[in-house]
């Protein structure tokens, strides 16, 4: 998974992606504002299976920097559909992890921020607030909540999300040293009220939890805008 990870970063990093964003506004009519996460369309296949060798990875992809802290090192990629007819925004979550552990009540919906590893996607746009959670072990739970003052989340929302993980090392065994696991997904874009066309903006936060052998919990952050450039 090494040797994979390694070309996917420097393929990210040759493209020259901007990092971190102020504004949180989502328009067409305006252009993006300077230091948004450009977000190019794929340009090959991604197949969702944890694995990210694609082309659609390989070749072009928005990268984030390092989440803050950065012990243990996270970090995060989004690619569009190729083209209209592939409606997705497809992303990689990346955790370095000497200990990898699912929480004991992971299920699909289940309160997956209480304990155990877990990355949380809040995805902003005039649509809602998107809220994603995803296990080590590609268990989801996902809720939104609508634009409105007072409104709560909702668990009942499904964003018809696929999600495929791999993991290197054994899930919940300290017995050993662990060494990272990747969370694939792709989420379709009529569930952030989006169609991907230039200028469609997202604003994110993303946190990656990690359970740390001691019982401790260390939670790292990334939060930018993402626009979606058509390319």
């Amino acid at each position: 998974m090494k040797a994979r990870l390694v070309a996917l970063v420097l393929g990210c990093t040759l493209l020259g992606v901007a990092v971190g964003a102020r504004s949180v506004a989502r328009s067409r009519a305006e252009p993006a504002p300077a230091g948004a996460l450009r977000v190019p369309r794929a340009r090959g296949p991604i197949t969702i299976d944890g694995e990210v060798g694609d082309l659609g990875w390989l070749r072009a992809a928005a990268r984030t920097s390092a989440f803050a802290p950065s012990r243990p090192y996270s970090d995060a990629r989004f690619v569009a559909g190729a083209d209209a007819s592939d409606p997705t925004l497809y992303v990689t979550l990346y955790a370095a992890d000497r200990d990898v552990r699912v929480a004991p009540r992971a299920a699909p919906d289940g309160p997956l921020w209480l304990d155990g590893d877990e990355f949380r996607l809040v995805l902003v746009t005039a649509a809602g607030e998107q809220v994603l959670e995803v296990a080590p072990n590609g268990v989801l739970t996902d809720a939104r909540r609508a634009p409105a003052p007072d409104a709560r989340l909702d668990y009942a929302w499904q964003s018809g999300a696929r999600v495929a993980h791999d993991v290197d090392g054994t899930l919940d065994d300290g017995r050993d040293e662990d060494e990272e696991w990747v969370i694939e997904m792709a989420i379709p874009l009529a569930s952030l009220g989006l169609t991907g066309a230039e200028g469609d903006w997202i604003r994110a936060s993303l946190r990656r939890c990690d359970a740390e052998r001691s019982g401790a919990r260390t939670c790292g952050v990334w939060e930018g805008l993402l626009v979606f450039d058509g390319s």
